[in-house]
């Protein structure tokens, strides 16, 4: 886990999608989920509910 993947958590918080995120952080949306997955598994806990009409982050 790097300081990359909590800087990517925070931006897709504040842009409240992860395609905002990836353009805001020149980096594939992919990666982004990639990056929230990972610490996801790390904390075993869901972070962030993507799967929601309403965007939702659990912090």
């Amino acid at each position: 886990m790097s300081i990359n993947s909590y800087q990517i958590f925070i931006t897709v918080t504040e842009q409240g999608s992860f395609i905002k995120a990836s353009h805001v952080l020149n980096i594939t949306s992919s990666a982004v989920s990639h990056s929230i997955a990972g610490l996801e598994r790390v904390f075993d806990t869901l972070l962030i509910n993507n799967t929601s009409p309403l965007f939702c982050s659990y912090i």
